[in-house]
């Protein structure tokens, strides 16, 4: 099944989406810091089998608006997907994030309220981000994204890819702002999970890797401010669940949906 592209204006923003299936229960997906629509390619043709899948670019990334500021995961982000919601009129609506997608889901499921009717999470970095944000692990992202496209390529070649790997993976980067990066490590993107958690009133999943982002400590904190209808533990798996394990990723999301009634017309 091929996607579909639209461009939808929300909050000031014009969102790049790729769009699976035409009935169903609305699914939006929002994608991790440095990815873009392009990272749900191998499992939106598949939800789209009992969902109607939105994939969206968030600012800054692929083919949508790439202000020269704005990109806190609440007030700027999640307003973007809130305000996405209400363009599409499509009525009631699940949201799954990964990564920093889903801490974009989290305030844009507070903000809509009734408008989602699940939310599911794929391995969040769910901790506060001052603690991180200026490692040098993000510090030294932060300066690839600064490069040109030719010293992207070059960069990916000195790295041991292919020049048929290189060039695309470039090219592919390059279509990211600099400034989320910039933003992050200066510490202005992150906010308040204790704050914003428990306004999420829909069912919500949460899937975890064994190997994720989160340390036992963040786990346990997490789980005292907010309780998830499902929770998910996958075992050997690290950060990227999906495209890892794309056959048990749609089954739990199709299982989720259906045991809360949101696949039920």
């Amino acid at each position: 099944m091929n996607a579909h592209h639209r461009y939808v204006e929300a909050n000031g923003q014009t969102l790049h989406v790729k769009e699976w299936g035409d009935s169903g229960l609305p699914l939006i997906l929002l994608h991790h810091m440095t990815g873009s629509a392009d990272n749900w390619d191998a499992v939106g043709p598949r939800l789209a089998e009992f969902a109607h899948v939105f994939a969206v670019d968030l600012r800054g990334r692929g083919l949508t608006s790439k202000p020269d500021q704005g990109y806190n995961w609440a007030d700027d982000l999640g307003e973007d997907i809130a305000k996405l919601i209400d363009a599409l009129d499509l009525g009631p609506v699940a949201l799954i994030g990964h990564s920093m997608g889903a801490m974009v889901a989290i305030p844009a499921a507070a903000k809509s309220g009734v408008s989602v009717k699940a939310m599911l999470l794929e391995d969040p970095p769910i901790y506060d981000q001052e603690r991180v944000c200026a490692d040098e692990f993000w510090v030294n992202i932060r300066d690839y994204y600064r490069l040109s496209i030719e010293e992207k390529i070059s960069k990916k070649l000195a790295d041991g890819l292919s020049p048929h790997e290189a060039y695309p993976r470039a090219e592919e980067h390059h279509r990211m702002s600099a400034v989320p990066m910039e933003e992050y490590v200066a510490g202005a993107v992150g906010y308040d999970f204790r704050e914003w958690l428990p306004q999420v009133k829909c069912p919500s999943m949460i899937m975890l890797g064994e190997k994720g982002v989160m340390s036992e400590a963040d786990r346990k904190e997490l789980f005292s401010v907010y309780e998830f209808s499902s929770v998910s533990e996958w075992m050997g798996f690290g950060h990227g669940l999906h495209d890892t394990d794309p056959d048990r990723f749609v089954s739990e999301v199709r299982d989720f949906l259906s045991s809360v009634s949101a696949l039920k017309k």
